[in-house]
């Protein structure tokens, strides 16, 4: 049974039925493609061979060694760094084993801080030589990312960590509004 309460229509028992605003149209949005068909979700698994490739790109720098870590790439540098990509596998993989969004939002949430802090902690001490990026792909691909250097690198690790710092409340806000919209569903 609806009632009117205020700022808009409530299911007994005071769960709100509706976000209001940009927030509520996100939500509904959410809450519509909350159960992913099974393409998508085999879909969430593309991530894994871009990621061992990624994986194997880093290793190969650090096995050979190119120069593209420098002395500054140690124990602590090196679990936040691969690390980091490795918690990125998470919340796909979830997703394709739960096959649901909401639920695995508050796995992205643990990922983006693990980001953050890893993606902080290695802007501020930036333990890389960008020169030597390319070193470890064949000469002829080598021109496609010589181009990078620490300062783009800097540049875009900075706006991937603004981007975490948002995600997380945004993300936080979107699993609790549209859990609570899946429960309204429920009533």
């Amino acid at each position: 049974m609806l009632v009117e309460v205020g700022q808009g229509p409530v299911r007994c028992g005071g769960i709100p039925d509706a976000v209001p605003g940009w927030m509520g149209k996100q939500v509904e949005r959410e809450v519509s493609k909350d159960t992913l068909p099974l393409s998508e979700r085999i879909g969430q698994l593309i991530v894994i061979p871009f990621t061992v490739l990624g994986l194997w790109f880093f290793s190969e720098h650090q096995s050979r060694p190119t120069g593209f870590f420098t002395d500054g790439f140690g124990t602590v540098e090196a679990a936040l760094f691969y690390g980091s990509i490795a918690v990125g596998l998470v919340p796909p993989v979830a997703r394709f084993l739960i096959g649901r969004k909401n639920p695995v939002r508050v796995v992205d949430v643990v990922q983006m801080i693990f980001f953050v802090v890893a993606g902080a902690y290695l802007l501020g001490s930036f333990p890389f030589d960008f020169t030597y990026f390319a070193h470890v792909l064949p000469s002829s691909i080598q021109p496609a990312v010589d181009w990078i250097t620490d300062g783009i690198a800097k540049f875009v690790m900075g706006i991937a960590l603004v981007a975490g710092v948002v995600s997380i409340p945004y993300t936080i806000m979107l699993y609790h509004h549209v859990k609570r919209r899946l429960l309204v569903r429920t009533l």
